[in-house]
């Protein structure tokens, strides 16, 4: 009573934690517990600790704010006498958030105890309250949404969740709790409800190590690293050792705004670059990638259309975009991107940007124009930098063949690759092999909001997942087209590991790729057909620790 206002205040902040980390900035939201002969909670400091929740004395201050600064997401610092806690008020046990407390979940981040371990020694008691809880908050983690806003209650799949997201979640809960839990499990009809029990009743696996986390170093920061399997199969494609290569797997795209000024948004890239260590990647021709200590700085071309007729401003606008929009950039020389602006009439200005996925995914191009927006907006914002490295991620993938999961999935597919199928058949104008330069453009469609609400309800009536029936739209398509009726379609996936929270905001090339399997040989209606594409692709997620790009050369060893 009387405290609403500090309540909102707390709530606040939080907010603003969650928000910067949403956008990869680095934040923690800390709770703090009542202080000795300080602030609010000095009156009640001697009640308090009748219930077991002590007072924090200043000569402690700056070691906790040490151990806390070191933490993600939102905490909570105080002495807590856990016994004397639940004794004073017996419900408290039971509170999804206390019970964790008091079992030994939640612990300072310095204390070495990871948390497969501290939920191993939790009372077996208050284990379902907890798995509860720990299922809630990481999948309102991965959905980006507040714990109370997930219903325990309601099937997973009629949550808005993806066979995406669930792989998310499912890589969470193996990574730290080491407890086994497949995408079928989360996407198979069952709730949160449903699961937990399964959760608490389950000890880690002692042979299932957890996946290799990168640690954040700069040792060796400029030395060589290997690339990863995705970034190899962009490399060896942009040569012209395969049919349709000699291309580069590239994004382009432009915007323009009124009254943006070129040099000033010349200056904030330069800020990303040197923010951003894989901006300053090449490529070896021994087939590694480098992160330059140091380049020049980056000029944009900048075309001055202000004086020009619309005809030829429009010509001009063309030249540059067919400049940039399929270049293919030498990947052994700085650098492997281009920035260009356009001053047009009318004090607006057009921008180009174009850059190699060698260097980063689709959601790393997020976190560079977010990064670059916060340096134009503000010349003198100085954030944290950036505190992990793409070069540590791909180091630690080596780690990832020895892992039992690993072993067990690439076992899997080597038992399918005599049935496998390759690509489909599909009838061709003319050979590959006498296109000298192909060109690919990219075929899109928008549906607006009703009609996608529409679509979503209509997935989740079938017992699918979004994703999973636009898989299937797609495959059902091809398979009208291609001449053998099974065959495989490459899907993509991000692949930033659970438990680096780190790597949020961290520019390079998380994609894995997936080998899913299409077999149209029956005739089916389109609701059979969308049900069994979302269980093989359920399959195939589950085994998609090993990428399609290993599977295709297994395939390729084994024929």
């Amino acid at each position: 009573p009387g405290q609403s206002a500090y309540a909102a205040a707390n709530a606040a902040l939080d907010a603003l934690a969650e928000a910067r980390r949403a956008r990869g900035r680095p934040a923690v939201s800390i709770a703090w517990g009542p202080w000795a002969g300080e602030g609010l909670g000095a009156s009640s400091v001697d009640r308090l600790a009748r219930e077991g929740l002590g007072a924090i004395e200043r000569s402690v201050a700056p070691e906790l704010l040490d151990r806390a600064a070191g933490a993600r997401g939102s905490i909570a610092v105080f002495p807590l006498d856990a016994a004397r806690w639940t004794a004073a008020a017996p419900g408290r046990a039971s509170e999804p958030f206390l019970a964790g407390l008091v079992a030994g979940r939640v612990a300072a981040p310095a204390d070495g105890v990871d948390l497969a371990t501290r939920w191993a020694a939790a009372d077996p008691d208050l284990r379902l309250g907890l798995a509860t809880d720990y299922l809630r908050s990481v999948l309102a983690s991965v959905a980006g949404a507040p714990a109370s806003a997930v219903d325990v209650e309601r099937p997973i799949l009629r949550l808005g969740f993806d066979s995406m997201m669930a792989l998310q979640a499912r890589n969470r809960v193996q990574t730290e709790l080491g407890v086994a839990l497949t995408v079928r499990d989360l996407l198979g009809g069952a709730s949160i409800a449903e699961l937990a029990p399964r959760l608490a009743g389950a000890s880690p696996a002692p042979d299932r190590p957890a996946a290799p986390t990168p640690v954040a170093t700069s040792r060796d920061r400029f030395e060589p690293f290997p690339l990863t399997e995705t970034q190899e199969a962009y490399w060896v494609g942009r040569t012209e050792l395969y049919e349709l290569g000699g291309v580069g797997c590239h994004i382009y795209f432009e915007w323009g705004g009124d009254g943006l000024d070129p040099e000033r948004l010349e200056r904030a890239w330069r800020r990303v670059i040197e923010r951003h260590d894989m901006l300053r990647a090449v490529f070896e021709p021994s087939g590694r990638q480098r992160v330059l200590a140091a380049v020049e700085p980056y000029r944009m071309e900048i075309d001055d259309l202000r004086d020009l007729p619309p005809d030829e401003v429009e010509g001009k606008l063309l030249e540059r975009r067919e400049a940039m929009s399929h270049r293919v950039y030498p990947s052994d020389r700085w650098p492997l991107f281009g920035v260009a602006a356009a001053r047009l009439p009318g004090d607006r200005t057009r921008v180009f940007l174009g850059f190699d996925l060698l260097l980063g995914d689709v959601y790393s191009r997020q976190v560079l124009l977010t990064d670059w927006k916060r340096f134009y907006d503000d010349p003198d914002d100085r954030p944290e930098p950036v505190d992990a490295f793409f070069r540590d991620y791909c180091i630690s993938l080596s780690e990832r063949e020895s892992r039992l999961e690993y072993r067990e999935a690439l076992a899997r597919w080597r038992r399918r690759l005599p049935d496998l199928p390759a690509g489909p058949e599909l009838p061709l104008a003319r050979s590959p092999a006498s296109i000298g330069r192909p060109r690919f453009r990219r075929l899109a469609r928008r549906l607006d909001a009703p009609a996608w609400s529409r679509f979503v309800d209509r997935a989740a009536s079938l017992g699918v997942t979004p994703s999973a029936l636009l898989l299937a739209a797609f495959a059902r398509v091809v398979a009208a087209w291609s001449r053998t009726p099974r065959f495989a379609i490459v899907l993509t996936v991000f692949d930033r590991p659970p438990g680096a929270p780190a790597l949020e905001g961290v520019v390079g090339d998380f994609t894995r790729l997936v080998y899913h399997e299409v077999d149209a040989r029956e005739r089916t209606t389109f609701a059979e057909w969308a049900g069994r594409i979302a269980a093989r692709l359920l399959v195939d997620l589950e085994d998609s620790e090993v990428s399609a790009v290993r599977v295709l050369r297994e395939m390729a060893q084994e024929r």
